[in-house]
């Protein structure tokens, strides 16, 4: 009966710990567009699809984490389209979460997107035509 209980302590402590990611960082992340000049419209594609918009600058898009970079196409009339590159990386919880659950918060996060992360700000300069 006790090894029980402490089974299950430990089961559901794994549970609760193995996402830490998911649970300190979410699944989603916000980020926030700027251009210069301001008032640009601009388009968030992973793998080619569109997942996401801001209709004009400075403005914030809210984006599913995954392992796959983000591409900002962001244009204005009378200047020439501006693009970059936002890189998926390991989150901040990543280390943390893979130390204190002996690797379990690893399946979890990766799962669910929680263990990647994109940089939080993306600028933009448009070029006049």
């Amino acid at each position: 009966m006790v090894v029980w209980r402490g089974l299950a302590l430990v089961g559901g402590m794994s549970v609760v710990m193995g996402a830490c990611g998911s649970l300190i960082d979410g699944t989603s992340q916000d980020i926030i567009v700027n251009t210069t000049p301001s008032g640009a419209t601009c388009a968030v594609e992973r793998e080619g699809a569109r997942v996401g918009a801001v209709l004009a600058t400075p403005g914030t898009v809210t984006v599913r984490r995954t392992r796959h970079d983000l591409t900002f196409r962001c244009t204005l009339d009378g200047y020439r389209e501006a693009a970059y590159i936002n890189r998926s990386g390991l989150s901040r919880m990543a280390l943390p979460g893979l130390v204190l659950t002996a690797g379990l918060s690893t399946a979890v996060d990766a799962a669910s997107g929680a263990d990647n992360d994109y940089e939080p700000v993306v600028n933009l300069t448009l070029s006049a035509v």
